[in-house]
């Protein structure tokens, strides 16, 4: 949806706030004036994060999280938990239905997102953070903030683990991990300075649970799941070492707006995926192309899928045009496919020179 719709969205929603923000009866009714502070701090809050997808002026929103939260960028992950481009009110109704003393002036906050059409309603997201009353001034503090004290760590130079007491962690695991990371700011001549946040479980529903995430629409029950909060600089997996989000974590920033097949395929050439490298990725595509007869991979965005729990198609199709840059033009060609502006088609044909797309992948199987 582009920009202007989403204006018009904004002027249509934030003209009757009412029906994006709401409280439970308990919440409403309440004479505590520090829950009434906490009640309008956070619908403030929620309408600016609408505005500030227009502004691109994520600093006007510091006001409203503790120093800590702005300085880890860890205030970023209740609005931006499943989208790094769009504010979560875009996506439903925000609906807080408990906000709770538990210290002094320290409160609990918890938030449903509820996605609604013309046929049904659903919970897309459930979700916690706090807020600290100082000097009559409400500021909210993240999950992860409140929670971080009580998880184990582990830092290399470039990543900071966390994880519960019932995961077993790999510091060999870490190690190879950082090993990809610092080839690949060298390689792509990225400066490192800022620290990533690894948050690693037995499963993702619980490294979402450590972020304060009860329930969202991003999880996953495949052993090998995670993903990567580009705002939050944060990667939540079940893997001490996933190389393919780490790819994406040194890339997506400096190519943000490099088509998704070529960085779903760097990071598949680079880090595999489903625990598997690329080599497996490419024999599983050509087993697909001997049992299947008139097979055709020319409309590549129809080939993202992935198949009995082994392969995504679309990914290793990517990691192929990633492959053949490398062997063509080296480091430079594969940044001048994550540069391109132009349509896929567009710039595999100039810049690679593969005209026929299905034949192309069809002759680089066969000679693999």
């Amino acid at each position: 949806m582009n920009r202007l719709i989403f204006f018009l969205l904004i002027s249509l929603t934030t003209g009757s706030f009412a029906q994006k923000v709401s409280y439970s009866n308990q919440i409403i009714n309440s004479t505590d004036a520090n829950i009434i502070a906490i009640r309008e701090q956070w619908k403030m809050y929620i309408k600016d994060c609408m505005m500030t997808y227009i502004s691109k002026n994520d600093e006007s929103l510091h006001k409203y999280w503790s120093n800590s939260d702005v300085e880890t960028k860890y205030s970023t992950i209740a609005m931006y938990q499943f989208s790094d481009n769009v504010p979560a009110p875009f996506y439903g109704e925000m609906v807080t239905y408990d906000i709770t003393k538990l210290d002094n002036d320290f409160y609990r906050l918890k938030t449903i997102i509820i996605s609604s059409d013309s046929i049904s309603k659903g919970v897309i997201a459930n979700f916690t953070l706090f807020a600290d009353i100082s000097d009559n001034k409400v500021k909210f503090v993240s999950y992860l903030q409140n929670k971080e004290s009580q998880l184990n760590s582990y830092t290399t130079k470039h990543i900071k683990y966390l994880y519960s007491d019932n995961f077993s962690f790999s510091r060999k695991e870490a190690r190879r991990a950082e090993k990809l990371y610092i080839q690949l700011l060298s390689d792509f001549d990225i400066d490192g300075k800022n620290k990533l946040t690894y948050i690693v479980s037995n499963e993702l529903d619980e490294a979402n649970k450590l972020i304060g995430f009860d329930y969202s629409v991003r999880s996953s029950t495949l052993k090998d799941a995670g993903y990567y909060m580009q705002k939050s600089n944060i990667i939540l997996s079940c893997q001490v070492a996933h190389l393919h989000e780490l790819v994406h974590v040194v890339l997506q920033s400096k190519y943000p707006n490099a088509p998704r097949l070529f960085h779903e395929g760097i990071a598949t050439y680079w880090g595999g995926t489903n625990e598997k490298e690329y080599k497996f990725h490419l024999k599983m595509l050509k087993e697909i192309v001997n049992n299947q007869e008139n097979i055709d991979f020319s409309n590549f965005n129809e080939w993202e899928k992935i198949i009995d729990n082994k392969t995504n198609p679309f990914y290793t199709i990517g990691a192929i045009f990633i492959d053949y840059a490398y062997k063509l033009g080296g480091q430079e060609k594969v940044e001048v496919l994550l540069k391109s502006e132009d349509d896929i088609n567009t710039t595999l044909q100039d810049e690679l020179g593969i005209n026929d797309i299905d034949g192309f992948i069809k002759n680089y199987l066969n000679n693999e």
